[in-house]
């Protein structure tokens, strides 16, 4: 955290002890709301509850997708732990989509917010970490080598992380009806592999895109008539990913 100068910390207290909102105090005093968030918490204890699990398979394998595409995680002392979403600041249809799902699934809305281009949704819950960890692995810069910890998993949980990973890091190209997943963990593009051809017997091409001083890009693209087959079993959340009419 930076440092703060003693009347500022003196504001920051006198405007949580007269019930200013954390949003109004960071505007007023431009701050980050975790600065805010980290005062509030010593003067008057935690003010948002734990989240709760309501989810089925498919909700849940959704929600592991969505983090391995656009999901982040950090961690420190004075933030505890930290996990945010990044939307497309294009795709606002899709960032409500992910609240309301968020929310049922969690019985808890996460923060949200504008930042330049993207769209940002946040929880901060050690509660939640312990399941991302249950689930996914990762070392290091996560896009290189997220991956679920196997795939011994039920074929709705299967489905619902496609579907996540098509909302999120996917591309559906409307006007050659084809999906691209692309991703640099090889790990997690044979796990993309095997759901697609083993557990949903959907053809794909598979490849390698090597580019300078930057990590291979493995690229698995779905196209004619199977696009169409895995759109309708998917059922994307996102409005840009979605079956479009003239591809019945």
């Amino acid at each position: 955290m930076a440092y703060l100068s003693i009347e500022i910390r003196n504001q920051i207290i006198n405007k949580i002890n007269n019930n200013f909102s954390i949003n109004k105090i960071s505007k007023e005093l431009n701050l980050a709301k975790s600065t805010i968030y980290y005062h509030y918490n010593k003067i008057k204890g935690k003010k948002f509850k734990e989240i709760e699990f309501n989810f089925n398979q498919k909700e849940l394998g959704e929600f592991l997708g969505i983090f391995a595409g656009d999901g982040n995680f950090f961690h420190t002392s004075e933030e505890g732990y930290r996990i945010r979403f990044f939307v497309g600041y294009y795709e606002k249809d899709y960032s409500k989509n992910l609240k309301k799902l968020f929310f049922k699934i969690f019985n808890k809305n996460p923060w949200t917010w504008n930042n330049k281009s993207v769209i940002i949704l946040q929880y901060k819950s050690k509660t939640l970490y312990n399941l991302l960890k249950k689930y996914l692995s990762w070392n290091g810069k996560k896009t290189y080598s997220i991956n679920l910890t196997n795939l011994n998993h039920s074929k709705r949980f299967l489905i619902g992380f496609l579907k996540g990973l098509l909302d999120t890091d996917g591309y559906y190209n409307k006007n050659r009806n084809t999906i691209m997943f692309g991703t640099t963990s090889k790990n997690l593009n044979l796990q993309t592999n095997f759901i697609l051809g083993k557990i949903l017997n959907i053809k794909f091409s598979n490849y390698i895109n090597y580019q300078k001083n930057r990590k291979p890009l493995y690229q698995t693209l779905i196209y004619g008539k199977y696009t169409y087959t895995l759109l309708k079993i998917l059922k994307p959340r996102n409005p840009n990913k979605k079956l479009v009419s003239n591809n019945l």
